[in-house]
């Protein structure tokens, strides 16, 4: 399992909207930032000829002969958003995310809804020993964060660079790439079939009005809400406001044909129908709040209010250490030891 770091950086093309409005909880702000269009969308493939300026990316996964070529997710969608104009970079730990949503519209139609993550064993082939099928018609559209390689990173990766290197047909070349959380650690998911792994998504995409297993109009809204109770997701979310551009990838695992079928294809930036206004390119709205102060019993910081924390109080014993001294009666005493002791994880 490769670990991979994550994130895209652009130059800044749109102004975001930022606004802060009382929550209703005593003195708390919430603090909005609202994107109505990307400051930069690429389609992921390798056999795309004008990145960073194509006017529809589409998503797609590559169903065949899994031991040789091609990512599993082989068509993917990057978009990044700048905020460094919205927040202050460096500044993200004081704060939570209450919610974040991204938006794509559908430039094609012909595609069925299908809101239910699929098994891996969905897609190998039907001879494969592993092979289930699927239960419903369609394959979800997922949302992911943003991994790279190749030595790019937050500040280097932009929506025209290389696709990858060497042979880009091979599994695990393309430099920005789909990134899920696994076990514990941010990965790429570009080919969970072929590892035999199911990737939770940042989010699947729904279409409001519309259930599953049906047809979905040309110029349909798909809408990702985030989940953002999972720590992977937020700590994402978090640190992509924290260099100032936050970075997520569309996939999905259609079934296509060479050179043709019928696949979800989206609008990009570039639209001549996003330009006149009768079509929209990817939207972002995070909603945030201040992030609740660290529990004063945990003295050594670790999260956990333990025996590090219990020594380090007796080593400030009847001082005026302000850190240890928990009542703030000027003096490190028993009050300050029950209080501690209260605290105990």
């Amino acid at each position: 399992m490769m670990k991979t770091a994550h994130f895209a950086c652009l130059t800044p093309l749109l102004i975001g909207l930022v606004s802060a409005t009382s929550s209703g909880a005593g003195d708390a702000e919430t603090l909005e930032i609202s994107k109505d269009g990307p400051d930069g969308d690429r389609w992921m493939y390798p056999f795309n000829a004008t990145p960073g300026t194509r006017q529809a990316a589409s998503t797609f996964g590559y169903w065949s002969s899994l031991d040789d070529a091609f990512d599993n997710r082989d068509g993917q969608m990057v978009i990044t958003f700048d905020t460094d104009g919205d927040l202050a970079p460096g500044s993200a730990s004081a704060w939570r995310v209450v919610s974040a949503k991204v938006t794509v519209q559908l430039s094609n139609e012909g595609i069925r809804l299908d809101t239910t993550p699929d098994d891996w064993r969905n897609f190998v082939e039907a001879g494969n020993e592993d092979f289930i099928p699927d239960a419903d018609p369609g394959q979800p559209i997922e949302l992911f964060g943003t991994g790279y390689r190749g030595g790019y990173d937050a500040a280097s990766w932009f929506e025209t660079a290389p696709f990858g290197q060497g042979d880009t047909t091979l599994p695990g070349t393309r430099f920005a790439h789909a990134l899920g959380w696994r076990d514990g650690s941010f990965v790429d998911v570009s080919n969970n079939v072929r590892e035999g792994w199911n990737p939770v998504p940042f989010a699947v995409g729904v279409v409001d009005g519309l259930a599953d297993g049906q047809v979905i109009p040309i110029d349909s809204v798909f809408e990702f809400e985030l989940d953002v109770e999972s720590p992977g997701v937020e700590a994402y979310v978090l640190e992509g406001l924290d260099v100032g551009t936050v970075a997520f990838t569309i996939t999905s695992m259609t079934e296509v044909e060479v050179m043709g079928g019928t696949f979800p294809l989206f609008y990009c930036r570039e639209n001549i129908a996003v330009d006149f206004g009768i079509a929209s390119a990817a939207t972002l709205d995070i909603v945030l709040e201040p992030a609740p102060a660290g529990n004063p019993c945990d003295l050594t910081g670790d999260g956990l209010v333990d025996g590090a924390d219990l020594t380090m109080l007796l080593g400030r014993w009847g001082t005026a250490d302000p850190e240890a001294d928990l009542d703030g009666s000027g003096q490190v005493d028993g009050a300050d030891l029950a209080e501690l002791l209260g605290c105990w994880d």
